[in-house]
């Protein structure tokens, strides 16, 4: 299997430590949270039990997560 290295800051490696279940690679826990489409409140519960992580960018691509999920739940639909 192809593979990519990523650098990762330490506070990124002990959150994906906390998110890693018995017999998880860390790739398989990036599929698990990250790899599905799955109900925003499952996601920020994964998130929740991540504990805090001080990143901009992580915070951006939350606030985005959620602006789309809030955009998606607005979608009309003609019955």
């Amino acid at each position: 299997m192809r593979g990519k290295n990523v650098a990762l800051r330490s506070e990124a490696i002990e959150s994906l430590e906390r998110a890693r279940r018995e017999g998880e690679s860390y790739s398989d826990v990036v599929l698990r949270l990250a790899g599905t489409r799955r109900p925003l409140g499952e996601v920020v519960a994964a998130l929740e039990a991540m504990g805090p992580v001080e990143d901009d960018e992580f915070t951006r691509i939350v606030k985005e997560i959620r602006r789309t999920h809030r955009q998606e739940r607005r979608r009309q639909v003609d019955f």
